[in-house]
């Protein structure tokens, strides 16, 4: 059995705002491939077909870990996909370590009609979220951090990344070697 396929990705990175309750925007391009991932959405069109809305998995994994994940359904669907090729009760645990990241500590949220979901107070105070949240796309799925906690981790990667294009570096290099890769 072969992995799902994720047809539409997350792109680009976004800062919004979080209010005390708890309500954020969804960067309008990740709206949209939310939408597009998720077979039962079917938007607003009057008082007598209401639509669905749209939902997101926001996994939050083991303690420790710095960002959240956020999954269409079609992106979950995938996961679970990825999970079920895995040997039941292997040696090493990774099955029983991939349930509990991935359905124990997660939590499925509806976008609303406004474009918002709403972050539980217990995950709010997991990342400190205080203010503002980076969305940070990976294609099949998005990290979802708090702003300070990103930066601090991901400034000496940004500095030696710097030096490698002073160097001619190209981000098509790191496709060579890949079926199907560029250059």
């Amino acid at each position: 059995m072969s992995a799902v396929t994720v047809k539409y990705k997350f792109r680009g990175t976004f800062d919004q705002k979080i209010d005390a309750k708890g309500r954020l925007s969804v960067p309008s391009h990740f709206r949209t491939v939310a939408e597009k991932g998720d077979p039962d959405f079917s938007p607003y069109r009057s008082k007598e077909e209401p639509g669905t809305f749209a939902r997101i998995t926001l996994v939050y994994g083991e303690q420790g870990m710095p960002y959240f994940e956020g999954y269409s359904v079609e992106g979950m669907a995938r996961i679970d996909s990825l999970i079920e090729q895995m040997p039941i009760g292997d040696a090493e645990g990774r099955r029983e370590r991939a349930e509990e990241i991935y359905y124990s500590n997660a939590h499925e949220l509806q976008i609303d009609a406004d474009g918002r979901i709403i972050i539980p107070q217990f995950l709010r105070e997991r990342l400190a979220l205080d203010g503002e949240v980076s969305f940070v796309a990976k294609g099949d799925y998005f990290q979802f951090w708090n702003p300070a906690t990103r930066a601090g981790l991901h400034g000496d990667k940004t500095a030696a990344r710097s030096e490698d294009y002073a160097k001619g570096f190209s981000p098509q290099s790191l496709f060579a070697g890949s079926s199907g890769g560029a250059g």
